[in-house]
């Protein structure tokens, strides 16, 4: 028995996962605490668990729309006690979604840990070429809890097409 399970392991590690052109889709977390955002600072979700199409950058935290399409993206956050976090999930520095989380203080909540967890998403249309991310909103100096209550995630719904429109008459 254990040399089946043995194989089936081995057996995942080696299947190579091809996707196509319009396959899009990525899922990342933080690893580490991000500590003292400043405004507009990128939030670094740099563990990254897919990344179909290969349009996420965890060096850059940006996600790069490979194709024209519908897409829906998502993030959640979770604030540490005492503080408050508000992020955005950006296209091209105009906000698309807002995120806002604000951790208790145990003494005067009476229990639990005092964390809070904000999540977010929205479906819009993205042009090949646009970048998405998430950045701190609000006030610098805050704290982003990591591992996967911290996340940033996205996909392609449906590509479309876009034409320019032909004007005809006299200029």
């Amino acid at each position: 028995m254990y040399t089946a399970f043995a194989d089936n392991i081995r057996s995942r590690r080696a299947d190579i996962v091809n996707y196509g052109q319009s396959q899009i889709a990525f899922a990342s977390h933080l690893s580490s605490h991000a500590k003292g955002l400043g405004v507009h600072q990128v939030v670094p979700f740099d563990n990254v668990t897919l990344n179909a199409g290969n349009a996420f950058d965890p060096v850059t935290h940006v996600f790069v729309c490979p194709v024209t399409g519908v897409y829906v993206f998502q993030s959640s956050l979770m604030a540490e006690q005492h503080d408050m976090v508000q992020t955005a999930i950006v296209i091209d520095s105009a906000n698309g979604a807002k995120l806002y989380a604000s951790g208790a203080d145990t003494a005067r909540a009476g229990s639990g840990q005092g964390h809070d967890q904000g999540f977010n998403s929205f479906v819009t249309l993205c042009k090949q070429g646009q970048h998405v991310w998430v950045r701190n909103h609000h006030v610098s100096g805050h704290t982003v809890f990591p591992s996967q209550f911290s996340t940033f995630s996205g996909f392609l719904l449906y590509e479309v097409e876009t034409s320019v429109p032909t004007i005809v008459g006299r200029f």
